[in-house]
């Protein structure tokens, strides 16, 4: 909606479909605000600060926009209306964060919340902890039964709590590690159950040829692929980097703080060794080289150089008269190349928020991981 007109188009075709209220994504409109169109739709709009893209809107028709202070007092009046005895499930596509801080919190949220709190997660709190509410994720493969257990196990935690005698203290803790181990072994087993379900549904699913079926199966056993390639990081204030350029600058900055570490100030105390180890050090032979070749693993990434240990593997005799030149220089010389010096730093997620650099490890590649520079020297040290 950032082009001229575009906002003047959507308008006229909500109203000609008769809509009340209107999503828009992509609506490519800068920072966040509420305007008013020409014909009195009122345009709620959130999207990057310098940059016109992605971005979300909502446009509502005339006469509707009461509805949004209207909407929290309705909401609070039928919650009101369920019965105490009726299960009730508040749900929906909130955008809420409750984040992982559950203090004082921990009859409504768990200790594994992703992100930080946010506005709609406080909102959501304060719904749960006056209507007596719990954020969850309902595992269907979990049998009433277990649940049933784990509510005596939660009752049995505040018997703990709530008593003040150590011996009834001890009595409820035994009871308590029995209970937890039960619940251990009812969830695996119920999971273990919903498992071979699947796999039997699958199975039959096949003989009758409903291959839309045994995708989806499929698909419910090994899960939702998560791409973490298009996660924003974060600079060291908790704001979002929008570019490439920026979330590469700050990605290197956290490596190159983790990485290289401070210089001791004290020398290191070696012991004199009570007995000189003799150990070959003479120029390196071509069977060592060949050798070395040879025990190399296959699959590996290669470093800068993109050579594979495959491409030294399908001659050795001749990748090692090749190689023995270069490893002669070096041990003559002394002197390690540059190149071997460098590498390629991969990030891998962890666990924990992504746009947090301190939850990604690095792994570095170096050049001479694929090249059997080192390698034909183990031998001459375990030979002693």
């Amino acid at each position: 909606m950032y082009e001229t007109g575009k906002l003047a188009q959507v308008s006229s075709e909500m109203r000609r479909y008769n809509l009340h209220i209107l999503g828009v994504s992509e609506s490519r409109l800068t920072g966040s605000a509420k305007m008013k169109t020409d014909t009195g739709e009122t345009v709620l709009y959130s999207g990057r600060d310098n940059h016109h893209f992605e971005g979300v809107a909502i446009i509502l028709e005339k006469g509707t926009e009461k509805g949004l202070i209207e909407w929290k007092p309705q909401l609070q009046a039928e919650v009101r209306l369920v019965p105490c005895h009726d299960l009730l499930v508040v749900m929906g596509d909130l955008n809420a964060k409750v984040g992982n801080n559950n203090t004082d919190m921990d009859r409504i949220i768990g200790k594994h919340g992703c992100g930080t709190i946010n506005d709609n997660g406080e909102r959501l709190v304060e719904l749960c902890a006056a209507y007596n509410l719990a954020v969850k994720k309902m595992k269907k493969w979990i049998t009433p039964g277990t649940w049933k257990v784990t509510e005596e196990r939660r009752h049995m935690n505040k018997k703990i709590h709530d008593t003040k005698s150590e011996r009834l203290q001890e009595r409820h803790k035994a009871s308590y590690r029995v209970l937890d181990k039960q619940i251990k072994r009812m969830n695996r087993a119920d999971k273990r159950a919903y498992m071979e379900d699947l796999a039997k549904q699958a199975e039959e699913a096949a003989d009758k040829g409903e291959q839309g079926k045994i995708y989806k199966i499929t698909r419910e056993i090994c899960g939702k692929f998560r791409s973490n390639n298009d996660v924003q990081i974060k600079d060291k204030h908790g704001r979002l980097l929008a570019t490439e350029d920026d979330q590469k600058a700050k990605c290197a900055e956290h490596f190159k703080e983790v990485r290289n570490r401070p210089a001791i100030d004290k020398e290191a105390i070696i012991i004199e060794a009570l007995q000189d180890l003799e150990i070959n050090t003479n120029l390196p032979e071509r069977q060592e080289i060949i050798i070395a070749i040879k025990a190399l693993k296959n699959g590996k990434s290669p470093g800068q150089d993109n050579l594979n240990e495959e491409l030294f593997k399908v001659d050795p005799e001749l990748a090692a008269e090749i190689l023995q030149s270069l490893f002669t220089s070096i041990w003559e010389g002394k002197i390690i190349p540059d190149d071997w010096t460098k590498g390629i730093i991969i990030k891998l997620a962890k666990k924990g928020a992504l746009s947090d650099c301190n939850n990604w490890r690095a792994l570095h590649q170096h050049t001479d991981d694929n090249v059997p520079g080192t390698d034909f020297t183990m031998p001459r040290v375990r030979g002693i």
